[in-house]
């Protein structure tokens, strides 16, 4: 197996980036058991991976956060894990990503079943567009604002909002709407 190595660090770093999602999907493609048949790999962070799924029962789209193997082991990450799926279950509005369940993979690591949103992070969006005008600014912050007031109304702090934790999609109206992701440290 040969591996293509570049000189420059933003080349290496995007070429490493590449080889591990793909090495992810390939090797790490859970096994979600009967209901569920995985798609692709979405992304993944320090806690998990994220898979696009399929419900085999109604054919409807979903996303599964999978915990990373290696923090099984790890009471700290499980109980964060945990600590995810119960304060995002309890939340119920338009700019938060809902929690369907929690479960585990056939070999027993544990998984929450959540919405999936089609769009792209604002990070992505800034980075590709350069920024943003201040009118889609506002917009986007009103809606965040309101998600954030909304979960602290019900005791839930998310405490890691950044760009990449607020996915922008179109509703079916094709008005622009950010939702907050990631509440792994809430």
């Amino acid at each position: 197996m040969g591996y293509n190595l570049r000189m420059d660090r933003k080349h290496a770093s995007v070429e490493a980036e590449n080889v591990r999602l793909r090495v992810d999907e390939d090797a790490g493609r859970p096994d979600l058991g009967e209901s569920y048949e995985v798609i692709d790999l979405i992304g993944h962070g320090g806690m998990g991976s994220v898979f696009r799924v399929k419900n085999k029962a109604d054919g409807s789209i979903l996303a599964a956060k999978v915990l990373r193997r290696e923090l099984l082991d790890d009471r700290a990450s499980l109980k964060r894990f945990e600590q995810e799926a119960d304060a995002i279950a309890r939340l119920d509005h338009p700019g938060i990503v809902n929690v369907h369940g929690r479960a585990s993979t056939t070999d027993g690591v544990p998984y929450l079943l959540m919405d999936f949103v089609e769009g792209e992070s604002l990070a992505s969006v800034i980075e590709k567009e350069g920024g943003l005008d201040p009118a889609r600014t506002i917009s986007i912050f009103e809606q965040v604002a309101e998600a954030l007031e909304y979960a602290h109304g019900k005791g839930v702090i998310h405490r890691d909002i950044k760009p990449s934790n607020i996915i922008l999609s179109k509703n079916e109206t094709g008005l622009e709407t950010a939702k907050l992701v990631d509440f792994g440290i809430a």
